[in-house]
């Protein structure tokens, strides 16, 4: 007579999850509710072969909006690796509260033979009914994420509109107490010092120069999980930020526009007026469509000498449009395509500008080294020795050599 073989057990992990780290040190709180739950409707299948597994899978302080939870990664790792045969939640939400995600984890415990039931909302994904309430449910839990997402976001413009901070990273000399902006009186003075270097120097790449000399860094703070965010050298965009960051001002961002905060201002008005009145026509002269000759010859000419020539080639294109009689905006377009690795096109520039400009020294220059960038020695020399003649005559007053054909 053949032994009659007990069918394998049914593996079941419990998954629990709480949004807020809020209660999680008593004694007995909202994950230890959920798993009580859940083991005693696992109890209730025993005669199917269901067994709770002893792992806690718990992510406390986690959104259900992603998936990006230690513990819920740990248990798709083992549905992945064969070790699930079911998932028990207290409710869908637990889970996940995004449909879309919800819909790739179905996928997922299908295809790996997983079942997945809401032990309070008594239904399970075994059955075509279940996953008809499942995703009816979860239109529903998706609804109800939106629609907090919108509150949150209208308290805190409704914050900001008073004048408070509504959170986030604190800006360099200032700190957090009590949800509050306090000033750090030392991060204060430098940042004030930053203020006055720009003003001195009114170029960002020669003050971030500067602040790298001084060993001056961004804000850095320590997260709630006790990691260390910041403490960077500075760019010249996070400096351009630091710069025209109403928060130093006193004022606080809103949708229609800066309002009066309730926190203490760092930078003084001398300070704050200058740099923005320097800064605001370089950043919109390109951005605001602006035919102004000389902002967009001094942006263009930055942004290559930043090594940044992808961004200067527009600025130096309008430049052309704006003046197409002036070699200016065509030398730019030169020295650009030399730092872009286009040596022939920088040569067909750059003999455009000189032909405009014959007599501007530093036009010659860039041709001479886009024609040395391209093997053409001959040329380099000549059109160095063009810029040299130039240079010498701007220094002695006289009219200087005729332009070179």
């Amino acid at each position: 007579m053949i032994a009659r073989q007990d069918p394998p057990p049914i593996r079941v992990p419990i998954y629990c999850r709480k949004s807020v780290t809020e209660g999680l040190d008593q004694e007995f709180n909202s994950l230890d509710a959920q798993r009580q739950s859940c083991e005693a409707y696992v109890q209730s299948q025993a005669g199917a072969g269901w067994v709770a597994l002893d792992r806690h899978y718990d992510d406390g302080g986690f959104s259900g909006s992603t998936t990006e939870r230690p513990a819920f990664q740990a248990l798709l790792r083992d549905v992945e690796d064969g070790l699930v045969d079911a998932i028990a939640v207290y409710k869908i939400d637990r889970l996940s509260r995004s449909l879309w995600d919800f819909a790739k984890l179905i996928d997922l415990f299908e295809r790996r033979g997983v079942t997945f039931v809401s032990v309070t909302q008594q239904f399970s994904t075994g059955t075509s009914m279940g996953r008809l309430t499942l995703n009816m449910l979860m239109s529903f839990a998706e609804y109800e994420l939106e629609v907090i997402g919108e509150r949150i976001r209208d308290k805190k413009q409704a914050m900001r509109r008073l004048g408070m901070w509504t959170g986030g990273r604190p800006s360099l000399g200032y700190d957090v107490e009590d949800k509050k902006l306090v000033v750090n009186q030392d991060e204060a003075a430098q940042v004030r010092a930053t203020f006055e270097l720009y003003l001195d120097a009114r170029s960002l790449s020669g003050t971030v120069a500067e602040l790298e000399e001084r060993g001056w860094r961004n804000k850095s703070y320590r997260t709630r999980d006790d990691r260390m965010i910041g403490g960077r050298l500075f760019s010249k965009a996070t400096l351009q930020r630091l710069l025209t960051n109403p928060i130093y001002r006193g004022q606080i961002e809103t949708t229609d526009g800066p309002i009066d905060g309730v926190h203490e201002a760092i930078a003084d008005s001398r300070s704050r007026n200058s740099s923005a009145e320097h800064l605001e026509p370089l950043r919109s002269a390109f951005e605001a469509g602006s035919e102004e000759p000389d902002l967009l010859i001094e942006l263009a000419s930055g942004l290559v000498t930043d090594n940044q020539p992808t961004a200067a080639l527009p600025v130096a294109q309008r430049l052309m449009d704006a003046r197409p009689w002036d070699g200016q905006g065509y030398a730019l377009c030169s020295r650009t395509h030399l730092a872009l690795g286009n040596n022939a096109r920088a040569i067909s520039f750059g003999k455009t500008a000189a032909a405009l400009s014959p007599t501007t020294a530093d036009i010659w220059s860039a041709l001479a080294k886009a024609h040395l960038a391209n093997g053409d020695t001959d040329s380099s020399e000549q059109a160095e020795q063009q810029a040299a003649e130039l240079a010498a005559a701007a220094t002695t007053g006289s009219p200087g050599p005729a332009a070179v054909k």
